[in-house]
């Protein structure tokens, strides 16, 4: 399995694998279905806002990385 470097990898690979149709994530994170599929297909991207905002509704957050001296 290939490893999910980014936090635009690891948006996508959340809404593949969550068990609500992608038009229902985006009505619930208030953003069009269309962009938000077109985004999970690697045909668009996503505004910062609108990142937030679907991974919100997907309860996701990033956490901060230590590296060690």
């Amino acid at each position: 399995m290939p490893r999910i470097s980014t936090p635009t990898e690891v948006l996508k690979a959340a809404i593949k694998i969550d068990r609500r149709p992608v038009t229902a994530i985006a009505r619930d994170a208030g953003v069009n279905h269309a962009i938000l599929s077109r985004f999970v297909s690697g045909k668009r991207g996503i505004t910062a806002s609108t990142f937030d905002r679907v991974c919100s509704v997907m309860d996701l957050g990033l956490h901060e990385l230590r590296r060690s001296a």
